[in-house]
């Protein structure tokens, strides 16, 4: 989980400012308390060059640790239970 959120910073970060659109799917996912600190950090340091955020099944990470990630990083990570639904608002205007 560490490595793709080093992957995923490299990545949004390479781009203009309020330009990427991210889709976190979380499905079969199984969360360490490191790798939530980890998303923290990343979720913070990328936070201009994301226009919209959204999670498909976030279920799988513990709520304590959605809720530590959406305040350390003052955004908003809705969350959908289909890729599909989660596409949807992603590309919405």
């Amino acid at each position: 989980m560490k490595s793709v959120a080093d992957e995923a910073q490299r990545v949004i970060t390479a781009q203009s400012e309020k330009s990427v659109l991210v889709l976190a799917d979380f499905a079969g996912a199984q969360v360490s308390r490191d790798a939530a600190t980890r998303i923290k950090e990343v979720t913070t340091y990328d936070r201009p060059f994301v226009k919209r955020a959204a999670w498909v099944h976030a279920g799988s990470l513990p709520k304590v640790f959605h809720d530590a990630i959406q305040m350390f990083s003052q955004r908003e990570f809705p969350t959908f239970e289909t890729r599909e639904e989660a596409l949807e608002f992603l590309v919405k205007q």
